[in-house]
């Protein structure tokens, strides 16, 4: 694809060029995906290149499609685990939440910057 090009398959190279933060126009709506090959996405596509070490031309092409395919796969896996978490309900103990955890009360305590061993039903604790 190539400046001038139109429709559904420069939508999609926006959206991927927006999902890895090369947007085609950061301030407009839908970061400019519009389905317009213009001189927003042919520079959005210039910059990929640039950082991915291929050849700058501006057009989307087989080897430009697989490094993008390749960054959004990566930003994927590199996303930041969320911690598991515990919702308090009566009866439950750090101590018992610490060993069904494998971890230690300390742990737990300093995870949740707890400054006694007193938990509340309904209270969100950070277990990891």
């Amino acid at each position: 694809m190539k400046r001038g090009d139109r429709g559904s398959a420069v939508l999609a190279l926006q959206k991927k060029l927006s999902n890895v933060y090369f947007y085609p126009d950061k301030g407009a709506k839908n970061n400019g995906c519009d389905g317009i090959y213009g001189s927003k996405t042919e520079d959005a596509v210039r910059r990929f290149q640039l950082i991915h070490g291929l050849t700058a031309d501006g057009i989307y092409g087989l080897q430009t499609a697989k490094a993008l395919d390749k960054a959004i796969a990566t930003q994927k896996k590199s996303k930041p685990k969320k911690s598991p978490t515990h919702k308090v309900i009566k009866g439950d103990t750090l101590w018992d939440l610490a060993i069904k955890n494998k971890t230690t009360v300390a742990t737990l305590k300093k995870l949740d910057k707890l400054k006694s061993d007193t938990i509340y039903p309904g209270q969100i604790l950070k277990l990891k």
